[in-house]
């Protein structure tokens, strides 16, 4: 997805010069084609540049929106980009645009599940909780099924103070799919009610 691919990227360092420049320092050892390389010569992806990448994706999908703000897609993919950059900047005019874009879907595709689990996601991400937890019950009227809508709906919960109800929904998800989407959540969860010391992984 957009957001763990954005993780991954933001959590590399800055880019190393390379081997040459590591030779070029009298207290770095010399260059050593055979041996492996250094922490330090390991070329890794600046987070600013996954950011700019972001942001370009963002230009992008907000010209095919202008060209055509009726098509749901178009709104879709502006509200998830938008969405994506909010959550690692805290930007509030992007949760807010998000919002309001989410307001156009539903309008556009009022019989899509997606348009309301979309508005739900950025209702929650303002703290729009009552609005949020409609926006799902709607969905799952549409035909949403309830491990799509598990992960918004454990968040609310989880927001909201009722952490008991967000670790059944978070261990269900964890135990169907035992991957980073899952499993990181759930280690998050589990560290806010004191279980931190009970890995994730190992009740799977």
């Amino acid at each position: 997805s957009v957001s763990f691919a954005l993780v991954a990227l933001l959590g590399c360092g800055k880019h190393h010069e390379g081997a040459t420049h590591a030779s070029a320092s009298a207290s770095s050892p010399a260059y050593d084609p055979v041996r492996p390389p250094t922490r330090n010569e390991v070329a890794t992806t600046n987070g600013e540049i996954a950011m700019g990448n972001l942001d370009s994706q963002i230009h992008a999908a907000t010209k095919g929106y202008d060209a055509d703000p009726k098509e749901p897609s178009n709104i879709k993919v502006l509200v998830d980009l938008l969405s994506t950059r909010a959550q690692y900047t805290n930007r509030v005019s992007d949760l807010e645009r998000s919002d309001e874009l989410a307001d156009e879907l539903v309008k556009a595709a009022p019989h899509e599940a997606s348009s309301f689990a979309t508005r739900a996601s950025t209702r929650s991400g303002l703290h729009r909780f009552k609005d949020a937890l409609a926006d799902l019950d709607e969905a799952a009227k549409l035909g949403a099924t309830p491990e799509a809508l598990a992960g918004t709906r454990a968040s609310i919960l989880q927001a909201t103070g009722d952490l008991d109800g967000a670790l059944v929904i978070r261990q269900a998800a964890a135990k169907k799919h035992p991957d980073i989407s899952t499993l990181v959540p759930l280690a998050v969860l589990e560290g806010e009610i004191g279980q931190a010391d009970r890995p994730a992984r190992r009740r799977f």
